[in-house]
């Protein structure tokens, strides 16, 4: 099938995104199967790189699909455990139908993947108390911190939310893709019981702010800056973080240095932020040309920039674009 087709408006990503949703949907790409190549897939569809990546991406929004580096993309997959009385029990049985040596990702991740299963079939409906922290670690044999970092997860896409010495609830307003690609505000009836207006978290608009935020995060914001993936630290300041990836993207040596706020590009970094991370770039850059001889620096913008947060490669050895004949 070659994209875009005529008779879809669409961007040709998000047609991209909707051929896989549907395989997904009808089975012929089972939980835990290993999605083809994003080289297979574009010659496929017929279409660029960057349009095969961005339909991963929205995919992976969605809780369809997630990559582990240096594999590919997977196939989502956990089983919902039969309804029982209360909110509470409906998940008491739950279990992944993907075991962990075929999913590797971290067991927050998996776990958040149950919880928002459960919302999306209506095991957990909206204005429902989510179990708390402990009771989640019991159910799921999971550490406690496991399960904090998997409701924030939830947090962060606009599923649930906090209300403060009460717990975490299903949200009675929910962002829904429609097929041609346009959001828009669903409202669910009645929330949680016995609280105030104020309590029943941020307006619609609000959520819309909220899932627009979350989407703009990345990688660095999710996963490295609060340290729920190893890394190797170089330098870290008030501000600013400096690491080695746990893979390597190019080079013999690959550090990334990124602010500790979410700043989308160079464009819009402003001071004193620009001075701090100019500072610790400096510093790294200068160890590595002390090092090694030299090094090159590169960051990325607009439509060469496929991680929205602000970042610095420092990269030297084999592997590297030479400017320089030697």
């Amino acid at each position: 099938m070659t994209l875009p087709l005529e008779e879809d408006s669409r961007p040709p990503y998000l047609q991209a995104a909707e051929v896989l949703r549907t395989a997904i949907r009808l089975g012929e790409y089972a939980p835990g199967s290993l999605l083809p190549s994003a080289r297979v897939l574009q010659a496929r569809f017929g279409v660029a790189s960057s349009t095969v990546q961005n339909a991963l991406r929205v995919l992976k929004r969605e809780g369809l699909v997630y990559s582990v580096v240096g594999r590919g993309s997977y196939v989502c997959g956990v089983r919902p455990a039969p309804p029982s009385a209360g909110p509470a029990g409906r998940l008491g049985a739950a279990t992944e139908v993907v075991a962990a040596e075929h999913d590797p990702r971290p067991p927050y991740v998996r776990t958040a993947d149950l919880l928002r299963e459960a919302i999306r079939s209506g095991d957990l409906a909206p204005g429902d108390r989510l179990p708390s922290a402990r009771e989640l670690q019991e159910r799921f044999e999971i550490a406690n911190s496991t399960a904090q970092n998997a409701v924030r997860v939830l947090k962060r896409e606009g599923l649930v939310y906090a209300v403060q010495g009460k717990g975490v609830f299903v949200r009675r307003a929910v962002r829904k893709e429609h097929a041609n690609g346009t959001k828009k505000s669903a409202e669910f009836p009645d929330g949680p019981r016995d609280t105030t207006p104020a309590d029943c978290g941020p307006s619609d608009e609000a959520v819309v702010a909220e899932l627009a935020a979350a989407a703009e995060e990345d990688w660095y914001c999710r996963q490295v800056i609060p340290r729920l993936v190893a890394v190797e630290v170089l330098v870290e300041t008030g501000t600013v973080l400096a690491f080695r990836p746990p893979l390597p993207g190019f080079g013999t040596d690959h550090i990334i240095v990124v602010p500790k706020q979410h700043v989308r590009s160079l464009l819009e970094l402003e001071p004193p932020l620009a001075g701090d991370l100019l500072s610790v770039v400096q510093q790294v850059a200068g160890t590595a040309v002390e090092q090694h001889g030299g090094c090159q620096v590169l960051t990325s913008l607009g439509d060469e920039q496929h991680n929205r947060h602000l970042h610095f490669h420092i990269a030297v050895g084999e592997g590297v674009a030479r400017f320089v004949q030697r």
